[in-house]
């Protein structure tokens, strides 16, 4: 919710900037419906169940959200490998729908014996993209490059090659 604070917030003031150079009035404050608070890949989990009575609201954005199109997703991954506890600050969890398509791609075609950190959120935030966007669009992520060159990575770049026409 910060964040839509922060683009409500920058929106209305460069309209009103903008509206004062052109002498005209001040708009009326528009106020930015369109950020859920919820856990991304959960969401879109099989079998997800919202919070119907707390979050009834949010609920609605997050059913719209998960139906629109998307073409374009532009983000800086989380990044929690190695994370084994909620005291780490940020510990890995389960996803099932999500680990499963990582199985099936980056985990099934690599060649390596240990693949336990391509279950990190980092990874799985790239084939949550990857597959949100479905067969035209465009994932642009700030991005380490462990995948580029290690072992486990194989994986992770045979399935970039059959998923995008073009990476950078």
């Amino acid at each position: 919710y910060v964040s839509a604070a922060n683009i409500e917030t920058t929106f209305n003031a460069l309209q009103a900037e903008a509206a004062i150079r052109r002498e005209e009035p001040v708009p009326d404050y528009v106020h930015f419906a369109n950020i859920a608070l919820a856990d991304t890949f959960q969401i879109h989990e099989e079998g997800d169940i919202p919070d119907l009575n707390v979050f009834a609201a949010n609920n609605d954005r997050i059913e719209r959200q998960k139906t629109a199109p998307i073409n374009v997703i532009v983000g800086n991954p989380p990044y929690s490998a190695g994370q084994t506890s909620a005291n780490d600050d940020n510990q890995n969890l389960k996803y099932p729908s999500l680990d499963t398509r990582i199985a099936e791609t980056y985990a099934g075609r690599s060649t390596a014996q240990l693949k336990n950190s391509l279950y990190d959120s980092y990874l799985r935030a790239f084939r949550w993209a990857t597959d949100r966007i479905g067969g035209q669009g465009m994932v642009a992520f700030v991005s380490n490059g462990g995948w580029l060159d290690s072992n486990t990575g194989d994986g992770v770049r045979l399935s970039r090659a059959e998923d995008f026409t073009d990476l950078y």
